[in-house]
């Protein structure tokens, strides 16, 4: 939980951290102005009764940096050193050091403070070695590294129905395309062309040339039709070759091979970069729960979740559906 509160803080918006450096400057001003100068000190001014000292002038002076330390400088330097602390004790006199947002802007710059004094060290000091990634590259190449052979195939298709009828008259007419298409000398296109218009009944394709895109070699399809497809291409090896007729329960089938993809593995060098990210977050990750660990070590928590449920009353911002449009997804093409 204290993790979360740490890593929350680290990202606070450009506004709302120059509002907070804004108030840490005031904040600074104000305990510097208001206290006593030390009885050694050369006082150079005072604001309703309290000195401004040397030291408190040429700290404003060193975060200003106004340019030459003119007599008019100095003096302009001064005056408003002055104003920034009449309104502070103003703001004090109204009790504003106990306002809520001052209170929430002060405490999530100490927390910005903590994380960036205390954590990021830490995390700074997280490392992975090469033996690291090679290891890590080893453990997870064949399942996420490994591209399965596929193939991108052509087809001519007829549903049957199961029915013997169908099945020797698509045969017959799946058959006549073959011969008609091997007669094309030199076949123009790496599909069917103009041919799957008139010999198959597959919407999604015969309009392509019969052209179905590709499919894996080895991995399973949840699609019968394709991967009936995808087991009549694994017969054929060269692109442009037409297999034979297939009955079948999936209907009558043409296929012919038009590109073919081989099973191919990227190299270490390839995807080294991207796992010592990988490995690099996991262990900083590790640094923030090791982290929390010992914050609540030292100041250990309670939650009462009964307490807690039992509020009523609670401002909530308003949800809005999700929108839909990001979560269509492509269907794979299957049979009419």
């Amino acid at each position: 939980m204290t993790a979360a509160i740490l890593c929350k803080s680290t990202r606070l918006t450009t506004v709302r951290r120059r509002a907070l450096a804004a108030f840490a400057i005031l904040a600074a001003a104000s305990v510097a102005c208001e206290r006593r100068a030390p009885e050694n000190a050369s006082v150079i001014g005072s604001v309703g009764g309290r000195p401004i000292d040397e030291e408190v002038f040429r700290k404003t002076w060193a975060r200003d940096l106004p340019g030459r330390a003119s007599p008019e400088t100095r003096l302009r330097v001064m005056e408003e050193l002055v104003a920034r602390t009449q309104r502070l004790q103003r703001a004090r006199a109204l009790g504003l050091e106990r306002d809520p947002i001052v209170v929430e802007a002060y405490e999530g710059l100490l927390l910005a403070r903590l994380a960036e004094m205390d954590l990021a060290p830490r995390l700074k000091a997280a490392s992975v070695d090469e033996a690291e990634i090679r290891a890590r590259y080893e453990e997870v190449k064949d399942e996420r590294f490994r591209t399965e052979g596929r193939v991108r195939v052509a087809v001519l298709w007829y549903d049957t129905r199961g029915q013997v009828p169908l099945e020797m008259r698509y045969r017959t007419k799946l058959e006549e395309a073959r011969r008609r298409f091997e007669s094309q000398k030199p076949v123009p296109e790496p599909h069917f062309g103009r041919l799957a218009i008139d010999h198959s009944e597959h919407r999604a394709s015969r309009f392509r040339g019969g052209d179905v895109g590709w499919l894996s070699e080895s991995e399973p399809h949840t699609d019968p039709w394709r991967a009936r497809i995808a087991e009549i291409a694994s017969l054929l090896s060269e692109p442009g070759e037409l297999s034979e007729v297939v009955i079948g329960a999936e209907g009558a089938f043409l296929v012919r091979l038009m590109e073919r993809a081989p099973a191919s593995m990227r190299s270490f060098d390839e995807v080294c970069a991207a796992l010592r990210q990988e490995l690099l977050l996991e262990k900083r990750a590790t640094v923030r729960e090791a982290y929390a660990r010992s914050l609540e070590a030292v100041a250990p928590a309670f939650i009462d979740r009964e307490a807690l449920q039992a509020l009523t009353g609670l401002a909530t911002k308003p949800v809005s559906d999700p929108d839909v449009h990001t979560a269509l997804a492509l269907e794979p093409v299957s049979k009419p």
